[in-house]
């Protein structure tokens, strides 16, 4: 089940009333999320780490993450490799809380239509099905990102600030892009 704003305000009301010092949360774009982490931080003195997904017109304290555009960057230059800088391409980009499973629905279509194996497409994400779907010639390369530091590293950098006082060195803290092609799938992964 996926999390809507309501959800996300209410967690963090509940973690405020247990007298959380910090937070290191996956933020919603939602105007109402945003003003709430304005308040946290400036009223209630909760310093709130984003991962994953960012807010940056917030008071948020930081974000870790993959950066987007060298991702964007790194997705166009596969794409052009994969096709010769010849041909017509499409960019599917979906969010956090979208339940379609793109992946799987785009193919399907390619499927459907006849045209396995002849088009070319380059995913996010080491997780679901993306792996089996490489392995079936659907996926020619994954792009994926460091989620032990994701998950690792906010929870690190409140500790430190809370302890410790120190700040994070900057506000934008991006982790490694990995890219894999179907000689590289780990051992194991479905």
């Amino acid at each position: 089940e996926h999390q809507n704003a309501e959800d996300v305000i209410r967690a963090m009301e509940k973690m405020r009333m247990e007298e959380v010092s910090g937070i290191a949360m996956v933020p919603l774009d939602e105007e109402s999320v945003k003003r709430e982490i304005d308040r946290f931080v400036e009223e209630f003195r909760i310093p709130v780490v984003t991962f994953t997904s960012d807010v940056e017109d917030t008071k948020r304290l930081c974000f870790v993450g993959q950066n987007g555009v060298q991702c964007g960057r790194a997705a166009a230059g596969l794409m052009g490799e994969l096709t010769g800088g010849k041909g017509k391409v499409a960019v599917i980009s979906g969010y956090s809380t979208n339940t379609s499973h793109g992946e799987e629905g785009v193919c399907e279509a390619i499927a459907g239509e006849g045209k396995a194996g002849q088009v070319k497409m380059v995913a996010n994400d080491f997780m679901g099905r993306n792996y089996e779907l490489m392995r079936e010639g659907f996926i020619h390369f994954l792009i994926g990102q460091d989620a032990r530091i994701q998950g690792y590293e906010p929870v690190m950098i409140l500790f430190r600030l809370l302890f410790n006082g120190e700040k994070p060195e900057r506000e934008k803290i991006f982790t490694e892009i990995y890219i894999r092609n179907e000689y590289t799938i780990p051992e194991g992964r479905h």
